[in-house]
């Protein structure tokens, strides 16, 4: 784990920003990391490269998938390490952690025991598009978020994209802004408009319950309603109305196909 602290000496607030909980999403840290080197900032701010040695390896995970062990107590290894000592230095008025996957779309998850007013106009003030509330039983509390008081997660896009580091960035700048000015004018919530962002309720998993690979035709979007009883492949037919996120589009055995989610406002 690799720990970058920016120190300011007029402020006690402090932002965290984690990436490379996944090993091959850690590509965003060393672009923050240029942008923080050459600005200053009023906030205090902390980075951290969570799993240095699969992001060394190019890898998700070296033993077992970090941000699905967050409350497991049997575990070993690199990852189960990590979260001992993620648990000591995560902490802050605020910590994001950055997350990128195989589309373009950038969104937030937030836990339901951390949804609040306060980070709802959060994300509406990064004018996120999407924000997925992660119910307790999704995961079975198993993620960095579930376990981190004042999170969220944010996927800024594709994989290793420009674009994902453009917007990450961008993000951050946006954060400062948010936190100095939260701190400092009682009614500047009051200001950040609530309409940015449509608020999705994940409901379940999507698993490939088949003995075999399989392709989910390239015409299914994350974000776009799918009505019941809609094919997504000849033998896997969906059984209620939903909006998908997460689609992986080939997927191995007893791999997910999609976040099921419903939206709620």
């Amino acid at each position: 784990m690799k720990i970058i602290n920016y120190t300011s000496q007029n402020s006690t607030t402090t932002l965290c920003l984690v990436t490379g909980i996944h090993g091959n999403e850690a590509f965003l840290f060393e672009p923050l990391k240029l942008f923080l080197d050459t600005h200053s900032f009023n906030i205090n701010i902390k980075l951290i490269l969570a799993n240095e040695l699969a992001a060394q390896e190019n890898k998700r995970y070296i033993d077992h998938d970090l941000n699905r062990i967050f409350n497991h107590k049997n575990k070993n290894g690199n990852e189960a390490t990590l979260v001992h000592l993620l648990k000591k230095e995560v902490n802050g008025d605020l910590i994001i952690d950055f997350h990128s996957h195989t589309s373009a779309e950038q969104f937030a998850l937030i836990s339901k025991e951390n949804d609040s007013p306060y980070l709802q106009a959060l994300i509406n003030f990064l004018q996120l598009p999407h924000c997925i509330i992660i119910p307790p039983s999704l995961t079975n509390k198993s993620s960095l978020i579930e376990n981190t008081a004042s999170s969220l997660s944010i996927e800024t896009g594709k994989h290793q994209s420009q674009d994902a580091i453009t917007f990450a960035i961008n993000s951050v700048e946006k954060m400062i802004h948010f936190l100095t000015n939260s701190q400092n004018q009682t009614n500047f919530l009051k200001t950040i408009p609530l309409n940015h962002t449509q608020i999705l309720y994940a409901e379940k998993f999507l698993i490939n319950s088949s003995k075999q690979e399989i392709s989910i035709p390239s015409t299914f979007k994350n974000f776009q309603p799918i009505p019941t009883r809609t094919k997504l492949t000849s033998q896997i037919t969906l059984s209620q109305d939903c909006i998908p996120a997460l689609i992986s589009y080939h997927v191995k055995p007893n791999q997910k196909i999609m976040l099921i989610c419903k939206q709620t406002n």
